[in-house]
């Protein structure tokens, strides 16, 4: 069952402040956070007594496990990180945190562990990194247990605010945002949907949640000779016209999508 909930404005734009780099950096913590806890829900509703397992994959300093350990302070919350001064920090806040990499997990046997064991698996800005998400996404999906959720934020190339800076700029790769010179992928929203309906054999149910890009849809003009036409400029010689509220619209307006997939057995 898709669920799709379109651009929380409110918290975005009252909460969210923008980095040099024109990113919302703090919108994928909060965005997959109100996953977080609807997965915390779903376990809870099935096993009353359990203290549910929560592994954040790719933790960084730790910032999404604080605040799950605000409101939450019995979870189990591990995490793992590739970077020893970040995970060095982010064990602070978590019961265990493992100084590696998702794709070691194949190799490093306690990585399997905690995968065939947490209840909320969570990928937050990790799947642009990896060599093949593919892989370690099937790979996942096969060693959860049953009722366990897998949740995953993947930023999208195909906001027009980007495929501006494509324009102006080229392909050129800086030090953070969706050109991070340590992204391996890019995704589009149809390329993440396509690859979760494909590789996702078990029985499932998923919950999608659009993030909204205010710096996109801010470059948009209504049209006043073209009622239901919307067009922004991606520079001084390409303007792009669009039906508003279409389904392109939507993506050209998009930072990312946060799904979550539900394992039912």
């Amino acid at each position: 069952m898709l669920n799709e909930e379109y651009f929380h404005l409110a918290r975005l734009n009252n909460q969210q402040k923008l980095n040099a780099h024109g990113i919302n950096a703090k919108s994928y913590n909060n965005f997959t956070y109100e996953h977080v806890k609807n997965c915390l829900k779903l376990v809870k509703a099935h096993s009353p007594q359990t203290v549910p397992k929560i592994l954040d994959c790719g933790c960084g300093w730790g910032g999404l496990g604080r605040v799950i350990r605000k409101t939450h302070p019995d979870i189990v919350i591990n995490g793992i990180e590739p970077d020893e001064a970040m995970s060095s920090v982010a064990a602070l806040f978590h019961d265990k945190v493992l100084t590696a990499s998702i794709e070691q997990y194949q190799s490093f046997k306690p990585i399997n562990e905690l995968l065939s064991t947490s209840d909320i698996i969570i990928l937050s800005d990790v799947f642009e990194h990896l060599y093949d998400p593919w892989k370690v996404y099937s790979d996942i999906c096969k060693t959860m247990k049953p009722g366990a959720s897998l949740i995953l934020s993947i930023p999208t190339i195909t906001n027009v605010y980007s495929l501006a800076y494509l324009f102006r700029e080229g392909f050129t790769y800086r030090a953070s945002g969706i050109y991070d010179f340590t992204h391996q992928r890019f995704f589009a929203p149809s390329d993440i949907l396509d690859l979760i309906s494909k590789l996702t054999l078990r029985d499932h149910t998923i919950a999608v949640t659009n993030n909204y890009c205010p710096e996109s849809a801010n470059m948009f003009l209504e049209s006043p000779s073209e009622p239901g036409t919307i067009s922004c400029s991606l520079d001084k010689d390409v303007t792009l016209r669009i039906r508003k509220n279409s389904i392109k619209h939507q993506q050209l307006i998009t930072r990312g999508l946060i799904v979550s997939v539900n394992m039912q057995t």
